[in-house]
């Protein structure tokens, strides 16, 4: 969670200033939101979440209100789609073949 709360100072931070056409940072959120909701644990999405750091950290805050909101909305559905991971991935170790085939008949 702590994490999270970095990403929102980062974004709050990049919103700050107003100027034009389209900038990396807005770029770095939208592959955030990208990379995140495609992750299955915890672990995956922080690792997103530090690219997204470091593809925003130290760049100059510039971007046009249509921009500092597709910026926002895209941090803030990565954020929805990683706070709600489990600590590992739960994907099936065995074929999902196997899983549709019922239980096994063997006996202990």
């Amino acid at each position: 969670m702590q994490s999270f709360l970095r990403a929102a100072v980062v974004g709050a931070a990049l919103l700050a200033v107003s100027g034009c056409g389209k900038n990396s940072a807005v770029q770095a959120a939208e592959a955030y939101e990208q990379e995140a909701c495609k992750c299955t644990d915890k672990k995956c999405a922080e690792q997103a979440l530090r690219k997204f750091i470091e593809a925003t950290e130290g760049k100059p805050a510039t971007a046009s209100s249509s921009e500092a909101e597709t910026f926002s909305k895209a941090k803030a559905k990565a954020v929805s789609c990683a706070s709600g991971l489990p600590e590992v991935s739960t994907a099936p170790t065995t074929g999902s073949a196997a899983s549709a085939a019922g239980p096994s008949n063997k006996t202990k």
